[in-house]
């Protein structure tokens, strides 16, 4: 990774959790931005605990310019790239710290099933050597093939 790749990486992540954090209303103590991404679908959940305890699933902010960016920019020739991912910012009286986890290898908890026909997509988009191919993927794509006949 070049040190261009890793500050936008960077930039982006912070970017993301900004757009997050400005889609809340009101107040907040821990956000969790739990974008699903293929390239012709996503699925974006964002859930903010509130101060009194409770939790609430919020409208997900307009990123999907940046995640699609971002998993542009975290793609590794042969590897792929990122197929869902995890924010967590936490608010300390107005001082953020966010974390974020990537999932490269299993199949994202989607809310309705996804046609097999768009991991073929991504795949072409985001390549992978066999070997690198999860047997899940390899499952979808087999299943995509069969459909198509």
């Amino acid at each position: 990774m070049t040190d261009t790749t890793e500050r936008r990486q960077g930039e982006l992540i912070i970017e993301i959790a900004g757009l997050a954090a400005d889609a809340v209303q009101g107040e907040w103590t821990i956000l969790v931005y739990a974008p699903r991404v293929l390239t012709m679908y996503a699925e974006i959940e964002l859930l903010a605990h509130r101060p009194d305890g409770t939790i609430e699933r919020v409208p997900g902010p307009d990123a999907l310019d940046a995640i699609e960016e971002l998993r542009d920019v975290m793609y590794r020739p042969g590897a792929g790239t990122w197929f869902s991912s995890r924010w967590t910012v936490t608010n300390n009286d107005g001082q953020w710290a966010t974390e974020v986890e990537f999932n490269h290898d299993a199949e994202p908890e989607w809310s309705r099933p996804v046609d097999p026909g768009l991991y073929g997509l991504d795949l072409e988009e985001f390549p992978r050597r066999d070997d690198l191919i999860p047997d899940w993927l390899t499952a979808k794509l087999e299943e995509a093939r069969a459909r198509a006949k």
